[in-house]
């Protein structure tokens, strides 16, 4: 009801952000409610409690790897993070927590985003799309970011793995139709180093399977 809703908000805003799993549903809480800025507060001064009081009831980082990721999501939606340091911010939640695959995969995502974003905006200019590509690493950052997060765990493989076959088939159909310059060719190469390296060093062999329509389709 709204009487409960309301008293949980009040619960919220009245504890002190020691534990940070309370301080992320708190802001998860906040965020449903509408108080996205009220949210992105609640994370930053959870952050800064974990980074004073070293309190990480995990022991593996994936306390403050969460809070990051919820600073990025509130972030984005206030306008306080895009572009560059929305990635940044990113980097940082792997940094926290390297074994976690929700860390992996987001960051992924963040790289997929930005390159969607700049594809849009370069319409059918062959050139544009190029420089796309190649200018600032989006492809292979998010192409890294799905594999690792597909390596670690089998949590993000219904969504990971079919971004992954669309970002790979679609440069494929780019790459045949473009010119072939240096700096594609050594993106081509990159592209392939990595895909070998997801297919051979470590994501199990039935995850493919859920790859199969796809490629069919292709």
């Amino acid at each position: 009801s709204a009487r409960t809703a309301a008293n949980a908000l009040a619960l919220v805003r009245a504890l002190r952000p020691g534990c940070p799993i309370a301080a992320a549903l708190g802001a998860k809480l906040l965020a449903e409610r509408g108080h996205v800025g009220e949210a992105l507060v609640a994370v930053e001064h959870a952050l800064h409690a974990l980074g004073t009081q070293a309190i990480d009831l995990n022991g593996n980082g994936v306390d403050e790897a969460r809070l990051r990721l919820l600073r990025c999501r509130f972030g984005a939606s206030a306008g306080d993070l895009a572009g560059a340091e929305l990635l940044a911010a990113h980097k940082r939640a792997v940094d926290a927590a390297p074994g976690w695959s929700k860390a992996h995969y987001a960051l992924g995502e963040c790289h997929d985003r930005l390159l969607s974003a700049q594809l849009e905006a370069a319409g059918t200019d062959l050139a544009s799309i190029e420089k796309a590509y190649v200018r600032e690493g989006h492809l292979i950052g998010a192409l890294k970011g799905y594999g690792a997060a597909l390596r670690r765990s089998g949590r993000h493989l219904l969504r990971a793995l079919p971004r992954l076959m669309a970002l790979w088939l679609r440069f494929a159909d780019f790459r045949h139709g473009a010119n072939a310059t240096g700096s594609l060719r050594q993106l081509d190469r990159d592209v392939e180093a990595e895909l070998t390296k997801l297919i051979v060093g470590g994501m199990p062999s039935h995850y493919w399977r859920g790859g199969v329509p796809q490629l069919a389709r292709s």
